[in-house]
């Protein structure tokens, strides 16, 4: 007797993979990988890996960290003129 699988779509996978949003960096450098973002775009880690590795890895975290650092020095600034 055959074994029975189930339906493939035109891509060959079972499900096809949700694409990237066209606001995935600007949210990104926002939100950083945090579960705000997997929130926000009501899906799992496992998406928001994928869409990071589409994006470009190593530059969008070079961006993240530039944000992060912008937002520290801001933060200590405030904090000296007090």
């Amino acid at each position: 007797m055959p074994v029975r699988t189930a339906p493939r779509n035109e891509t060959g996978l079972i499900r096809p993979r949700r694409p990237k949003p066209r606001d995935f960096r600007e949210r990104y450098l926002e939100m950083g990988w945090d579960r705000e973002i997997e929130d926000h775009y009501r899906c799992n880690w496992r998406c928001i890996r994928r869409w990071i590795i589409e994006e470009g890895k190593d530059q969008l975290r070079a961006d993240r960290a530039a944000v992060v650092a912008a937002q520290r020095a801001a933060v200590r600034a405030s904090k000296r003129r007090r």
